[in-house]
């Protein structure tokens, strides 16, 4: 009988322990790990929402980079931590959707090992020419690189990341056979499309738009739904020629597997109140992203496509980490 009230009590205050600790959370500070080396595009936006959610919950959330193995160091760490809402991670595609598929030794699972937050933006990119390579529109490089098969290569920050992937979904696409030619990141990647070393990229519109103006690169097609405010002139990849090409950036947050649900509830509250208001939409406007703020379910379901998605362009590209 002893121990059988034991285990009642256990039991009672595991049912009790998750609104209870929900009431007074947080009463801390939150760590958001970033995969990622300081001052890249993902350490950015880790900082945008650690911001937004030091000044709503009133406690500090606080961003420690975790960098190595493309990512999945630091999210294999967050994977670990405990479930208790005070330690986040910051998810993109290379850490959720593409590292599973191109690591024979990943140490994380990215749906069961965590629990999702929120959505908190998509992120568009775009396809970037030489001046040199006298291409200036996504049906010349089509009908150029059919002619001359041998002659065009793009650029990318390395095997496995977005910009490779999406170069491999253009090739197939669009039929045609370019070279990829893999660099240390986005940065030394656009020095060589400038250079005319490479002759396209795939980039993210913020970093490229400088180069853009100055008219040191060609852009050819916007990768996103709609067109971009910060390049209005430049239509979409649908409308220059290619509808099917689904293929987009995102931020998301996530939590470790096993985080009580009025934690997550709070959380996704406060991510969707930061990422809609206006201050934040205007912001990731300037960056060339889309504000989303969805719900834990809604981010879970849209996982599960990305990771669909990218499996099917890793298997067409033959990318491996290892």
């Amino acid at each position: 009988m002893k121990v059988f009230i034991a285990l009642a009590a256990v039991a009672l205050t595991a049912l009790l322990g998750g609104p209870a600790a929900a009431q007074t959370y947080p009463d801390r500070p939150i760590k958001m790990i970033n995969a990622f080396p300081p001052g890249g595009a993902s350490d950015v936006w880790a900082r945008m929402i650690a911001q937004g959610m030091t000044e709503f919950l009133k406690q500090p959330v606080v961003v420690e980079s975790r960098t190595g193995g493309g990512g999945s160091i630091g999210t294999a760490s967050a994977a670990r931590a405990e479930p208790d809402g005070y330690t986040l991670m910051l998810g993109i595609p290379a850490t959720h959707a593409i590292l599973p598929h191109i690591s024979s030794s990943l140490p994380y699972d990215p749906v069961k090992d965590f629990t999702p937050i929120a959505l908190v933006s998509k992120v568009a990119y775009v396809l970037v020419a030489s001046p040199g390579s006298g291409i200036d529109s996504l049906k010349a490089l089509i009908q150029r690189a059919k002619a001359e098969p041998s002659a065009y290569n793009y650029a990318s920050a390395g095997v496995g990341s977005e910009t490779h992937l999406m170069g491999e979904m253009l090739r197939s696409q669009a039929q045609v056979n370019l070279l990829h030619v893999p660099y240390r990141g986005v940065g030394p990647a656009m020095t060589a499309v400038i250079g005319g070393e490479s002759k396209l990229l795939f980039s993210p519109i913020a970093p490229a738009l400088a180069q853009i103006k100055a008219g040191k690169v060609i852009p050819l097609a916007t990768i996103a739904s709609q067109r971009s405010p910060l390049l209005p002139d430049v239509p979409t990849i649908g409308e220059a020629g290619l509808p099917g090409f689904a293929l987009t950036s995102w931020v998301a947050v996530f939590a470790p597997a096993g985080t009580p649900a009025p934690i997550v509830a709070k959380l996704n509250d406060t991510i969707v109140r930061i990422v809609r208001s206006e201050k934040i939409r205007e912001r990731f406007k300037e960056l060339g992203a889309e504000s989303v703020g969805s719900t834990p379910e809604a981010l879970r379901t849209f996982l599960n496509e990305e990771l669909d998605k990218y499996g099917r362009i890793v298997a067409l590209s033959g990318a491996k980490a290892d």
